[in-house]
């Protein structure tokens, strides 16, 4: 496994939902009436939920990512972005559609915008699970191709490729190690989907951890020479798949 080097694996994350309950949970500076001291009181319950999530992830579900990809996360921010579902950004903007309350959060020392910040984070995962989605096609890319005569193109079937790779990187397989992993029912809500197929979402939440792995690896100028991120991918989904090229 390599090995975390940074002093603080997760830092803004953190510092910016407990800058808001604090701000949430003085009830200050707002017009006191039953409806406004109900919504905040709300806002803080949410947050206080987000960050309970937080904390078992970092305590539970992580080190249990790490040990399968057999990687230590420099930046956990990002990898707990992975966890950030569609409908965690409304919380903070209400929030920031109060002025009186959004005024009293302060930004970092980075100058970053706490607000903003947690909004985004669920777009964020979605570009993760985009990333993750390249990084897996890249992976079985150059397993199917090391078995195939390049010098015999014509001869080749592109929907044999194309079935080849879907056999592996199809929702319903990628949602086995979201279960092993315990990723969907620790997803970042505050209201989960009802929708009763749940393996499309399932199998986006895996891909938006390999972004991040993808992502850390980049910004840590890890070589591959000390991680092979296509080896590690090859070498889960030929273990756990369902079906086998």
């Amino acid at each position: 496994m390599i090995k975390d080097n940074s002093e603080c694996r997760c830092c803004e994350l953190k510092n910016a939902l407990e800058n808001i309950s604090k701000v949430t949970g003085d009830n200050q500076g707002i017009s006191v009436n039953k409806k406004n001291i109900e919504k905040i009181q709300k806002w803080h319950e949410n947050i206080s939920l987000i960050s309970n999530k937080i904390e078992e992830i970092e305590k539970n579900i992580i080190p249990l990512i790490e040990s399968n990809l057999k990687y230590s996360f420099n930046n956990t921010d990002l990898l707990l972005t992975s966890f950030f579902g569609p409908s965690s950004k409304n919380v903070f903007k209400e929030i920031k559609e109060q002025p009186e309350i959004a005024a009293q959060i302060p930004s970092s020392k980075n100058n970053i915008d706490y607000l903003n910040y947690l909004i985004k984070l669920s777009e964020i995962a979605q570009t993760l699970a985009w990333i993750g989605d390249g990084a897996i096609k890249s992976a079985l890319m150059s397993d199917i191709m090391s078995d195939i005569d390049v010098c015999g193109i014509e001869k080749i079937n592109a929907k044999l490729l194309h079935s080849r790779r879907k056999k592996y990187e199809k929702n319903s397989n990628l949602a086995i190690f979201c279960d092993e992993w315990k990723l969907y029912e620790n997803i970042i809500e505050i209201k989960k989907t009802t929708t009763k197929k749940l393996d499309p979402i399932k199998g986006t939440l895996f891909e938006s951890v390999i972004g991040s792995l993808y992502i850390d690896i980049m910004q840590n100028q890890i070589s591959k020479e000390n991680y092979d991120i296509n080896e590690q991918i090859l070498t889960l989904l030929k273990e756990n798949t369902l079906e086998v090229i």
